[in-house]
C-alpha cells in the first residue's frame, strides 16, 4: 500500500499504478485526478462501490481527460 500523503512534493511526482498489485491509498478529493493520471499510459477500468460514485468519478475524470470515459450501466 503507498500513501500519497508520505510524499511531501506529491504534485511533482508522476503516479505509477503498483506493479506486483496492491493499493494505492489517497483522500476523497484526489481520487479523480490520481485515476486520470494512471490512464494516460493504459486504459484503465474503475469499479465504483455505487451509482452515485460511479457518476461523480466519470464526471470528474471527463472534466480531467476529455470525453475518452465510458459509463457502464451498473446493471
Amino acid at each position: 500500500m503507498t500513501l500519497l500523503s508520505a510524499f511531501p512534493d506529491f504534485p511533482n511526482l508522476p503516479i505509477n499504478s503498483p506493479l506486483t498489485g496492491g493499493e494505492l491509498v489517497c483522500i476523497n478529493s484526489l481520487r479523480s485526478y490520481v485515476l486520470a493520471n494512471l490512464s494516460t499510459n493504459a486504459p484503465l477500468l474503475v469499479i465504483a462501490p455505487s451509482t452515485r460514485i460511479a457518476d461523480e468519478l466519470s464526471d470528474e475524470i471527463r472534466s480531467l481527460v476529455g470525453d475518452d470515459v465510458i459509463d457502464f450501466p451498473a446493471w
